[in-house]
């Protein structure tokens, strides 16, 4: 739970009553009092309900109704930072940080230790060389389904944008369950999940992929190939990623048999 800021107003009882504040203002977690998975920021998990976002943060601040999307803003760290979630079809499919009211630098930060006032040569030490760079941008991919975006002011990380690359409809796909052995770094030991269609198939490897690794980093996708073996109708994708942080290379197998074409 994230703890509210509390104001305590000393007065005389010739003072009139405060006037109660609209909102509250949250004290920001850190990645090592809340753990957080990869596609999560302050607590906001994509696909998350909006009864679920109620409940970890409150009543948004601010609401902003939209007929394709709505967005509920949360004031953090005290203000410096405004916390923004993207919120369509019934899930929340993008959120977003960014320094607000003039700050230069909060203690808000992101599951890999990026904290928003950081410099670039900082968040490149946390985050590694980014898939995509602009002047003011740095974007990476984790796994074929999602991204993370940074945008600099004066040479800070000024804001991060979580977002998925398609819409979700739904949550996401929980942990991939899969036989003893079957960890996926061979076609033999390709891992093994339950899906209806190949959307849910492509989503529930899209969650397996933006896990940590080698410490904060994330695994870049660089190859994609779908495996047949029409002897035995064993058919597999095979994505080829890089750990942002280390460049170590690997494999994961994934078995689509029990797709439906």
């Amino acid at each position: 739970m994230i703890a509210c800021a509390l104001i305590v107003l000393l007065a005389t009882s010739a003072s009139p009553s405060p006037t109660p504040t609209p909102y509250k203002l949250l004290a920001v977690p850190t990645p090592g009092a809340t753990p957080w998975s990869p596609l999560s920021l302050a607590g906001v998990t994509l696909g998350d309900t909006p009864d679920a976002v109620r409940a970890r943060l409150g009543e948004p601040s601010v609401e902003n109704v939209k007929p394709e999307i709505t967005v509920w803003t949360y004031p953090m760290d005290m203000g410096r930072v405004n916390l923004n979630v993207f919120i369509s079809h019934a899930r929340v499919n993008s959120v977003s940080a960014a320094l607000a009211n003039g700050a230069k630098q909060s203690k808000f930060a992101d599951p890999y230790g990026v904290h928003l006032g950081d410099g670039v040569d900082s968040m490149t030490s946390s985050r590694g060389d980014p898939g995509d760079l602009s002047a003011n941008r740095n974007t990476y991919a984790i796994g074929p389904g999602f991204r993370w975006i940074y945008e600099f002011d004066h040479g800070v990380a000024a804001s991060v944008l979580l977002e998925g690359s398609t819409t979700l409809t739904g949550p996401l796909p929980s942990a991939i369950p899969g036989p003893p052995g079957h960890d996926g770094s061979s076609l033999d030991k390709a891992i093994r999940f339950k899906a209806g269609n190949q959307r849910q198939a492509a989503l529930a490897q899209g969650v397996f992929l933006a896990q940590f690794c080698d410490g904060h980093g994330g695994w870049v996708p660089t190859t994609r190939a779908l495996l047949s073996n029409p002897q035995t109708g064993m058919a597999a994708v095979m994505y080829g990623v890089t750990c942002s942080t280390t460049q170590r290379a690997v494999r994961y197998y994934f078995d689509v048999s029990r797709l439906p074409k």
